[in-house]
């Protein structure tokens, strides 16, 4: 995989640059954005779930324009001249990427509907002649559009687009606002920031996803033995007896039944009861039955609750705080007024920005307190939200926010510029 910045970057000071500055740099930051706000956002399962499922998906499909197609050589809106030098460019490469892209593994001539579709999304989100947020909102657009790929070869998308279509246009609008990212979208974040609260919080479960998601963004290597595990349910009483936990082969107790106890009777699926504390650890290592390994792995997850994440994040974390404590820039100056400053128009983006340099042990440095940092954050957040500790809470959610943007502004500069490491 190569990116643009390496196989284009002879044409760094041409104006042809500018389309990798605006989707490899621009865009793809303001997918970030949209990740991280939504990230705390609780939906039910109604028409809004439905909808922020499909603009996951979409901004999926953005990931996989970029990351897929582009970084294997097929420059679908600008690398062919004709139609047959582009049918020669996906011949070579796109089967490399196809098991890839979900539906993407369909046989030819099918797969020109995926190509059309990438091909028109491209040069949607790189016309720098409308502001980031308005290609974003015409992307989402082509995305749902009920002739296009999405929504004729899935019917998860095709169903959420009838909800779309079916909306009015003052609910369309409101949904978008989300996709809306600029300038001025980031800088009114800093003003909502000031004023964050517990009140204007959905649930203690959203924070508590919001935690999860967020830590397996910083720390995919990471596993939680609290956070994610099949479904379980007491055994019955009527038909239990005090037996040994397979497992540890302590006594399991029927009183502890439908309690509280760490190490209480729990059932699995395949009717095999174990101590809590003692399945819990193993299914944080695999995802079978002790017993008989019956595969777990398409099972119907649990979600714990809050508690019981910030208890399993604060075993991970091991009671541990960053060495080094990133103290975000005081007023007036803001990392977010960082971030701000690359949604402008995308020719002027590059002219200011294409003198920055940096040395690559310290962006990786940097990177790496960051990253430590929004981890021990992330906990703090919900600790502080359990505990009703407005102050802390409003505390941690702006640094929270000051620090995504710092590790968002290096990457778009790495994502784009040819002289910033990756």
């Amino acid at each position: 995989m190569v990116p643009r910045k390496i196989t284009l970057q002879r044409y760094f000071s041409h104006e042809g640059y500018n389309k990798v500055v605006r989707l490899e740099g621009q865009i793809a930051a303001a997918v970030e954005v949209i990740r991280f706000r939504n990230r705390w956002i609780w939906y039910d399962d109604g028409p809004q779930g439905s909808l922020a499922w499909a603009r996951a998906q979409y901004l999926a499909a953005i990931d996989h324009l970029r990351l897929l197609f582009l970084h294997n050589d097929m420059d679908l809106a600008w690398g062919a001249v004709n139609p047959s030098s582009l049918e020669d460019m996906v011949g070579r490469n796109y089967y490399r990427v196809a098991p890839h892209i979900p539906g993407g593994s369909v046989r030819p001539p099918h797969h020109w509907k995926v190509i059309s579709f990438y091909r028109r999304l491209q040069q949607t989100l790189e016309d720098d002649t409308q502001e980031i947020g308005e290609s974003l909102v015409n992307g989402w657009h082509l995305f749902i559009d009920q002739n296009e790929w999405p929504v004729s070869s899935d019917p998860v998308t095709a169903r959420t687009a009838r909800i779309w279509h079916g909306m009015s246009s003052r609910d369309q609008e409101v949904c978008l606002r989300s996709l809306s990212v600029n300038g001025g979208m980031v800088r009114r974040w800093m003003n909502e920031l000031k004023n964050v609260d517990l009140e204007h919080t959905p649930s203690a479960y959203a924070e508590a996803r919001g935690l999860i998601v967020e830590m397996a963004k910083v720390a995919p290597e990471r596993r939680f033995d609290t956070i994610w595990h099949p479904h379980l349910v007491d055994p019955s009483r009527q038909d239990f007896s005090d037996s040994d936990c397979p497992i540890c082969y302590e006594r399991l107790q029927k009183s502890d039944i439908n309690g509280r106890a760490n190490h209480r009777p729990v059932q699995t699926e395949c009717r095999h009861v174990f101590g809590y504390s003692c399945l819990r650890e193993w299914l944080g290592k695999h995802e079978s039955c002790p017993m008989c390994r019956r595969d777990f792995s398409l099972s119907t997850l649990h979600a714990p609750s809050p508690e019981n994440t910030l208890e399993g994040i604060n075993r991970m974390l091991n009671n541990q705080r960053p060495r080094t404590m990133i103290n975000p820039p005081s007023e007036p100056y803001s990392y977010l007024d960082d971030l701000a400053g690359i949604f402008g128009p995308t020719h002027a983006v590059k002219r200011n920005f294409s003198a920055c340099r940096v040395n690559a042990e310290d962006f990786r440095a940097e990177s790496e307190r960051i990253r430590k940092n929004r981890i021990y954050l992330s906990w703090e957040r919900l600790k502080a939200y359990l505990a009703g500790d407005r102050r802390r809470y409003r505390e941690v959610v702006q640094t929270q926010a000051q620090l995504f943007a710092r590790r968002t502004f290096l990457i778009f500069m790495a994502w784009w510029h040819p002289s910033w490491p990756l």
